[in-house]
């Protein structure tokens, strides 16, 4: 926003409800975030939504967000939903009183899930889930194709969607998963006019499993083999876990293919004590296969308490994990134990934006230093596990937004 962009009286009478409601740092980041383009319309809802009509004085602003509940969950606005409930929060309804709004909204509207005797806050979980996009998804994306890639070892599995002429992002998953797990913040980000490809990983979805070993340069591989499928010389790298290392690794071994960095919860190297960790879950997967695995793994990444309050997405990771390949999955293990994009990282000149959960113990540290070390960005998550685009979205979803917008500003 320039400054030429004209406030008057109207528009800060406006300005001060609509921050007293949404809370100033919500209102904030949508001020900055508009241009001379689309200031006119934040004008226009400033002006006349926030001061024309919440403003008038013959109803109050908690019947305001009482009538706004009812509409926004009628219309099926999830986004907006949240934003309101947080705003009925600041106008003064309590909890019990949002239990009543939505067992009004179930019984007008329809609520999946709900029940006369949920709490209030497991009755607005259990609303999100029915509206939002799952964070977990393994079937086929409304408005996705897969392509069959070939990689240099086998054939490869991308789902792509967006607009062919956006911004490209390229998504990378964790070991044990599959681009299932990016299926929230592919679906936005392809709605906000990016071109988002999700890979999924050799030996993981459905990708093919060459016979090992696998390196770490071999998954960089696969994933520039996905950008030349596709045309694109540059993309966004977006990667959790072992995708975040082969994030690292495309910025070491291909920094000209890359347009900036998002690494989440993921390190650049493989200290001795971290990678023979993984000796045990190799073994075990060799001898018996994946499913002994699957439950400790999402135990280990979540903890049982999210694992128990979140049943269908705790069945969609499951089900997730178990679709890997045994072969795969050694394979990336071994790759995972070799990792030594560390001193390569040091030396990285791409934009570089950082995330980690707060629960995530072995990577809290690690990350924290490399950050310093670069001066780069890091957000650390409170109350989240090792994906924290799957138990926290809201967050991720915001760290990811500025990332890209603070760099489209630069373009």
């Amino acid at each position: 926003m320039t400054d030429a962009n004209p406030r008057g009286e109207k528009f800060e009478r406006g300005l001060k409800t609509r921050r007293t409601v949404l809370g100033d740092a919500y209102v904030e980041r949508s001020l900055k975030a508009a241009d001379d383009f689309n200031w006119p319309i934040q004008k226009l809802a400033t002006e006349y939504c926030w001061d024309e009509i919440w403003n008038r004085p013959d109803l109050d602003k908690r019947g305001r967000s009482l009538l706004n509940l009812g509409m926004i969950a009628a219309l099926n606005r999830p986004h907006e939903l949240k934003v309101h409930i947080r705003g009925a929060l600041n106008n003064g309804l309590s909890k019990t009183e949002l239990r009543e709004v939505f067992l009004q909204i179930a019984v007008y509207c329809g609520m999946p899930g709900s029940t006369a005797s949920a709490s209030p806050r497991t009755s607005l979980r259990r609303w999100a889930l029915s509206t939002e996009p799952a964070p977990i998804v393994s079937a086929a994306w409304q408005g996705f194709v897969r392509h069959d890639v070939q990689g240099q070892a086998g054939r490869l599995s991308v789902r792509a969607g967006g607009p062919e002429r956006g911004a490209p992002v390229l998504l990378c998953h964790s070991i044990l998963t599959s681009s299932a797990i990016w299926h929230r913040q592919a679906i936005a980000l392809a709605g906000r006019g990016y071109r988002v490809l999700a890979l999924d990983s050799r030996g993981h979805g459905h990708s093919e499993a060459p016979r090992g070993p696998y390196t770490m340069d071999d998954l960089v591989a696969d994933a520039i083999a996905a950008l030349n499928h596709f045309g694109i010389r540059q993309a966004h790298v977006i990667g959790v876990s072992q995708g975040g290392m082969t994030a690292f690794g495309l910025g070491v071994r291909h920094p000209d293919r890359l347009l900036s960095l998002c690494a989440i919860a993921a390190r650049a190297d493989a200290p001795p004590p971290f990678a023979t960790a993984w000796d045990d879950r190799i073994a075990l997967v060799r001898d018996r296969g994946i499913a002994p695995l699957a439950a400790p793994t999402a135990e280990r990444w979540f903890g049982s308490a999210f694992l128990a309050a979140h049943p269908t997405i705790t069945a969609a990771l499951l089900n997730c994990i178990n679709e890997t390949d045994p072969e795969g999955f050694i394979g990336c293990a071994r790759a995972i134990q070799d990792l030594a994009y560390l001193d390569g990282v040091k030396t990285m000149r791409l934009p570089l934006t950082m995330i980690v959960g707060a629960r995530d113990q072995l990577l809290v540290q690690p990350m924290t230093e490399l950050a310093a070390m670069l001066s780069c960005r890091l957000t650390i998550i409170p109350g989240a596990g090792h994906l924290p685009q799957v138990d926290h979205p809201d967050e991720v979803d915001a760290v990811i937004d500025g990332h890209l917008r603070e760099l489209a500003r630069f373009a």
